[in-house]
């Protein structure tokens, strides 16, 4: 899954972090655009070991990481984008270049011969992030006015959502444009990587669409940045934030940066080869993209990697993975987790424990 930045911001909660980490665990994670791994460091003083088959997003998590080495919060947020709508600036590229001193010599080949992607904001490069940005820029508006989402985005109450989503949005051209646009075509050409939907043999577009529907109804809009960014492709400062947003938690990840190890690597083989064991193991959605007998083999790996007291984390989107030959399920904490997360549009999560 090389050779493009497939995201550029992390698309799972960030909560479970907070509720599983304890001070100097040891987790090994996917590292997707490190989204998680800054905000975990604002939670516990744990050791975080980033790993990702992609080189690009481990050359994505390091520029991240030396930002918040080397910048203060308001020139990081700005550099990043954060807080407005993918909009070029050269202001970005002279950033980038200052930064540069203090990455690995690869890094730095690579991001001068690709400074101009930056100049819309860091978060905002990735493939998944693009496609978004094409989806409310242009698509969205073809069925929503600018001031049903103004309105919607400035609800109060679940009621107020719910009545604009259900008078106003869930019609049968949003419909048809949203199925389109999420169809496994598309998205496998332009959102997400292929690898991820080719063995799921429906259309996302209407699980998708169903999965949405909690995100209009049933999550406060001021609490769910992950749909905002969806609707508008930036995060407001003024409702909430991601964990690494947040301008009080920017010292404290910036002394803590230390503690992130990085590898380029498949997290089988990883495992494979690693003599460590750790306190958990957040595989994300990496059984999307493997079949039964391959996920086996992973959890068997895992399973070995871990701590007697361990957890595996895992966040399929499309396809179910259940690692039911060495783990149990905790269920209670999976469904607290579940009905609490923001990030709707993920079918299968579990925490499990070792048998």
């Amino acid at each position: 899954m090389s050779g493009t930045i497939n995201y550029s911001l992390c698309w799972e909660d960030q909560d479970i972090l907070k509720i599983l980490h304890q001070e100097g665990h040891e987790i090994l994670i996917i590292g997707s655009a490190g989204c998680l791994s800054l905000s975990s460091l604002a939670f516990q003083d744990v050791r975080l070991h980033i790993i990702d088959i992609n080189e690009l997003q481990i050359k994505l998590i390091r520029l991240k990481v030396c930002a918040f080495n080397n910048l203060n919060y308001d020139d990081c947020m700005y550099f990043f984008g954060t807080f407005t709508p993918p909009k070029k600036s050269i202001e970005r590229v002279d950033i980038l270049l200052y930064l540069l001193q203090y990455l690995p010599k690869d890094d730095q080949i690579f991001w001068k011969l690709n400074k101009k992607t930056i100049t819309k904001g860091l978060i905002h490069i990735g493939k998944w992030e693009r496609y978004i940005r094409t989806w409310n820029k242009y698509f969205l508006p073809l069925v929503l006015s600018k001031n049903t989402i103004a309105d919607f985005i400035n609800s109060n109450k679940i009621e107020d959502q719910i009545s604009i989503y259900k008078s106003k949005i869930d019609k049968f051209h949003y419909r048809l444009i949203f199925k389109t646009f999420t169809s496994k075509i598309i998205q496998s050409r332009f959102g997400r990587h292929p690898d991820l939907l080719k063995h799921f043999k429906d259309s996302p577009g209407d699980i998708w669409h169903d999965r949405l529907e909690k995100a209009w109804c049933g999550i406060p809009i001021i609490k769910n940045y992950f749909f905002r960014y969806i609707l508008e492709s930036h995060y407001r400062e003024s409702m909430t934030l991601p964990d690494w947003a947040i301008r009080e938690n920017y010292d404290i990840i910036s002394k803590r940066t230390s503690n992130l190890s990085f590898h380029t690597n498949s997290l089988t083989e990883y495992l494979f080869n690693t003599s460590k064991n750790f306190d958990m193991i957040y595989i994300s959605n990496v059984t999307d993209t493997l079949n039964q007998r391959d996920s086996d083999i992973l959890f068997k790996q895992c399973a070995a990697s871990l701590k007697k007291e361990g957890k595996l984390v895992i966040w399929n989107n499309l396809v179910e993975r259940k690692p039911i030959k060495s783990f149990l399920l905790m269920e209670e904490l999976s469904n607290i987790i579940s009905k609490s997360r923001i990030a709707s549009y993920y079918g299968y999560f579990g925490v499990y424990q070792l048998k």
